[in-house]
């Protein structure tokens, strides 16, 4: 998806303000040369400007996506959009998808967290080894 006038947009990081992540906005203006894009938020915390400068970089584009993938955001931001943030590896990733998952199969969800958690643990006994 390109970026451009109009486009909805999440904030995947902000060098100098991280008051910014997880919110969503609507491009207004950019530079398409330098990347540099003005957002425009409906609302933002402690009363900031709703419109601010970003670099493509920060920003995700967002799609229409299905409500069962909203109902389980983190300050707006959806499971990859978690573990890129953090820097999570496979393993840690997948452990927070299946504890952000709404589908009702507990035990088979926490059998595949505890999967992934041993798989973890083997590769840190590993790395010490």
């Amino acid at each position: 998806m390109e970026f451009k006038k109009g486009k909805k947009v999440r904030v995947l990081s902000h060098g100098h303000d991280k008051e910014y992540i997880g919110l969503e906005g609507v491009i207004t203006s950019f530079d398409d040369g330098l990347y540099d894009f003005n957002v425009e938020f409906e609302s933002v915390p402690n009363n900031k400007s709703t419109e601010e400068l970003f670099y493509k970089s920060e920003l995700k584009p967002l799609t229409d996506k299905p409500e069962r993938y909203k109902s389980r955001e983190v300050h707006g931001m959806d499971v990859i959009a978690l573990a890129e943030h953090w820097k999570l590896n496979f393993q840690e990733g997948n452990i927070l998808k299946y504890l952000l998952r709404d589908k009702g199969e507990d035990e088979s969800d926490m059998q595949k967290i505890a999967d992934y958690a041993n798989r973890e643990l083997e590769l840190i006994k590993q790395r010490k080894g």
